[in-house]
């Protein structure tokens, strides 16, 4: 058998897509990631693993150096015949290991130029391709004065992003500065990469935008035809439709076709798909980016529909070292495919209607429907808020497009807004939705300047005061909608310092479970009570032993108690889920998309790996700053030790903490975070947990710095202070937890 393997996916279609046509070559698919869950969390993902990939590498993929011990591993009993990968932000990786195992593969350099959209401008510009008036940047400063050099309104964008990530058009010279500035906050791009230390500042260019679809075999290219596209989006590019085979007059089609062949060739992208974007300006089609990979958003499917054949197909097979056919194209398009966007009001989503009569339209192929009820809709700003998308297939592109469109018509998804709570039904309607709060930094952090913006995220107004409100509830639904748990019976089981079972035994009363809470025996007084007065049985352990007696202890009890469901926080992707469905759309909305940094301390990881993956995807360049006690900085590579900030890591890095997420991680004494929980009380008002305190002071930190000088900082609080009043009233520090 055949052994391809596969680097890294895109998400939006020809990824998927890509594996299953490799896997139906009858090849064997080894896939390497460094974040699997990314692609499980897409609807149908997980199905698509299962049937098309023989074996998942979990490793660094960014980096060449790192990944290529994995890659000798995965092919030391079946070498590989083929490497790729079917992602843009991989290319390069991709093509250093299929050369340096001697396999079919794009060059290098020719790819490299092609994914830095600096290297590429300026190569471009070498040989005459045109192209926008440009300059690379590297300062806010030089930003300022180089959009007055190409004139304004112009476009500020990363020279390594995708999907439009962090592309802006901006009409002042400090807008252009504002954006360079909070791009190069981060040091690294979307997917973890080392971000390229310059960013593009270019002309802005009024006109239509196509695209061109090229497949690249040495010095042949073939033009599989141009794609009609709309772009929209108050200062940002959002993609809302495609129509394959253009509809433009035949002269200006081969104009672009021509524009985009120039383009490859002088880059030197010389095999597999390319996809090329044009503007068709007053002078004439103008170069805006060239993609080297398969075209994302169901292109490649267009084409293939209109033209009837199989790209990726042809794609695998060069990399297999197969040569391409002679023709490669019929003769003459066997019809034509159009694909629509759907888009919503920002907002908590409260119906969604009409898919069957959109589905039930002749030639609608496709409907696709992001949101469902209580899902939130974000401001259109990149690809990735798109609300799903119609594709229909008809004898003419014209035909297909107007399907389209009318399917659309059909679809309504009807929002409200975020902040808008209705009548609750019982407590856990109350779950969530929880207010921000601007904090008197200056009072609370010494050291703090007095016009820092920090934004601190109130979960004690959840009903059982606690973030973990959120994280029970979705792991408790979890497990009925598998099968784990029947509401009215079973057990619920759970080893947990105190505030997830505090959540836990709220829900198991409401639902009729019975429920075991098993915890060290130095939790606090006030968690005990409450656990009790819930009617959860109480089972302690030594603190010597640390969490991990517990866990054990905990899943004694689950293998002893049938019918029983064992929630395991720290492995439950539930856990995650929770806070990228609800607590990042809270965060997005109430700050109307304006995050700079987002501060987090980590106990299971669950609220930052859940409310930071989707601020990020919200707006890549947010920053991620982590907190964790500094009697235990795991993160920070460390070693594990006795800390008293409850919540915060029990001596291990939980799965469900997602470390790739993270720009910085800073410790917090003990001390720190009991001097600021006290003073959030004296001098805010505020009763948070000790946790709280650890976050707060980390933001002073921050807010310290120069370089985060009227940046926006929001955080969350994840609890109460009513249930520390034990360890408050003591001046000094209480005794570790582990």
């Amino acid at each position: 058998m055949i052994h391809v393997g596969v680097l890294e996916s895109n998400l939006s279609g020809s990824g998927f897509e890509g594996l299953q046509i490799i896997k139906e070559l009858d090849c064997r698919v080894t896939f390497f990631t460094r974040d699997l869950e990314r692609y499980l969390a897409v609807p149908g993902g997980p199905a698509y693993f299962e049937r098309y990939v023989d074996d998942v590498v979990r490793c660094e993929t960014n980096v060449f150096e790192e990944l290529l011990p994995h890659v000798h591993a995965a092919g030391a009993e079946q070498p590989f015949d083929a490497f790729l990968t079917l992602a843009e932000y991989d290319v390069v990786v991709a093509a250093e290991v299929a050369a340096h195992l001697g396999l079919p593969t794009v060059g290098v350099d020719g790819v490299a130029t092609a994914r830095n959209k600096a290297l590429m401008r300026r190569r471009c510009a070498e040989l005459g391709v045109p192209i926008p008036e440009f300059r690379a940047v590297r300062t806010p400063g030089e930003a300022a004065v180089a959009a007055v050099e190409v004139g304004l309104p112009c476009v500020v964008k990363p020279a390594d992003e995708t999907s439009s990530a962090d592309v802006r058009l901006v009409d002042t010279a400090e807008e252009a500065a504002e954006h360079v500035a909070l791009i190069r906050s981060r040091a690294e791009n979307t997917r973890g990469q080392a971000r390229h230390d310059e960013l593009l500042v270019e002309e802005y260019m009024s006109g239509p935008e196509v695209s061109v679809e090229v497949l690249a075999d040495g010095d042949r290219y073939e033009v599989f035809g141009v794609t009609d596209k709309s772009v929209v989006g108050l200062g940002h590019f959002v993609e809302l439709a495609h129509t394959f085979p253009s509809r433009l007059p035949e002269p200006l089609v081969r104009a672009c076709g021509d524009l985009a062949v120039q383009a490859l060739r002088a880059v030197g992208f010389d095999l597999g798909m390319a996809h090329v974007e044009v503007k068709l300006t007053a002078s004439g089609p103008k170069l805006v980016e060239i993609n080297p990979r398969p075209a994302g958003g169901k292109i490649t499917y267009l084409v293939d529909r209109a033209l009837g054949v199989k790209s990726l197909e042809l794609v695998a097979r060069q990399y297999l070292g197969q040569p391409l056919p002679d023709p490669v194209l019929p003769r003459h398009p066997s019809g034509g495919a159009a694909i629509r966007y759907l888009t919503a009001r920002p907002g908590r989503v409260v119906s969604v209607a009409g898919r069957e009569r959109a589905a039930a339209l002749p030639g609608v192929e496709e409907v696709v429907i992001k949101p469902r009820p209580g899902s939130v809709v974000r401001e259109l700003r990149r690809n990735g808020d798109r609300s799903g998308h119609v594709l229909a297939v008809a004898e003419t592109a014209e035909l297909a497009a107007r399907t389209a469109e009318a399917a659309v018509q059909e679809i309504g998804i009807r929002t409200e807004p975020v902040a808008r709570r209705p009548v609750a039904d019982s407590l856990v309607d109350l779950v969530g939705g929880t207010p921000l709060l601007r904090l008197p930094l200056d009072r609370i952090v010494d050291g703090a300047p007095a016009d820092a913006e920090v934004l601190a995220k109130l979960e004690l107004f959840n009903p059982w005061s606690s973030s973990k409100d959120r994280a029970a509830l979705a792991m408790l639904r979890g497990a009925e909608k598998r099968g784990l748990l029947v509401p009215g019976s079973g057990t619920v089981i759970e080893a947990t310092s105190g505030n997830t079972g505090i959540s836990l035994a709220a829900l198991a009363a409401d639902r009729g479970y019975r429920c075991v809470i098993v915890l060290p025996d130095n939790a606090t007084p006030e968690r005990v009570a409450m656990l009790r007065s819930l009617g959860a049985e109480v089972v302690r352990t030594p603190h010597s032993g640390g969490y991990r007696a517990a866990v054990d202890l905990a899943e004694e009890l689950h293998r002893r108690t049938p019918g029983s469901w064992f929630c395991r926080q720290h492995d439950n992707p539930d856990n995650t889920r929770a806070h990228y469905e609800t607590t990042g759309p809270e965060i997005w909305s109430d700050v109307g998309g304006r995050v700079d940094v987002f501060v987090c301390g980590v106990g299971t990881g669950g609220t930052l790996s859940g409310a930071g993956r989707y601020l990020r995807e919200s707006h890549p360049a947010v920053r991620i700053v982590a907190v964790e006690p500094a009697g235990s900085p795991l993160l920070s590579g460390g070693e594990p030790g006795a800390h008293g900030i409850p919540g915060f890591n029990g001596g291990f890095i939980a799965p469900t903490t997602q470390q790739s997420l993270i720009d910085e991680v800073i410790t917090v004494s003990d001390a720190d975070a009991l001097d600021t929980t006290r003073r959030l009380a004296r001098h805010a008002g505020l009763m948070t947990g000790v946790s709280g305190g650890a976050v707060v002071h980390a933001c002073g930190v921050l807010a310290a710095r120069p370089e985060y000088r009227g940046r926006r900082i929001v955080t969350l609080l994840p609890d109460t202070g009513e249930r520390y009043l034990g360890v408050l009233a003591h001046e000094k520090t209480p005794g570790g937890v582990r």
